[in-house]
């Protein structure tokens, strides 16, 4: 498969399974797998899926929603998730050059929002 995607930017060998896993995390991911032959970048994944599972239940208790810009491989895309007033956002980007990141807060502004990264960087 490398081969095939050799010369493209967005083949399945330039994404990190940090970001494999983030894009999944709307979804519930689980893996089912065998694990004896993943690279050493995969077994490196353990804190942010402890991190996640921390508020996973949380998360999954609100409305869930697209956020940011269609997925194309260079832009900010994720989900909100919206429970009463709060909620947690989970954005990602493979490439992206953009230091700030602008999108519509569904909650509502003036409420006391506040933004952490719990998994991942920026």
């Amino acid at each position: 498969m490398r081969k095939k995607y050799a010369n493209d930017p967005f083949g399945p060998a330039n994404y990190s399974f940090e970001y494999l896993f983030a894009i999944t995390m709307a979804g519930q991911p689980l893996a089912w797998m065998e694990g004896t032959n993943l690279p050493q970048e995969a077994l490196l994944l353990r804190e942010q899926v402890e991190k996640y599972r921390g508020f996973q239940h949380d998360f999954h208790q609100g409305i869930i929603l697209p956020v940011g810009d269609m997925p194309d491989g260079r832009s900010w895309t994720g989900f909100q998730s919206i429970r009463e007033h709060q909620g947690y956002f989970n954005f990602f980007s493979r490439v992206s050059s953009f230091a700030i990141l602008s999108c519509k807060n569904l909650v509502g502004s003036g409420n006391g929002n506040r933004m952490c990264t719990s998994v991942g960087t920026r």
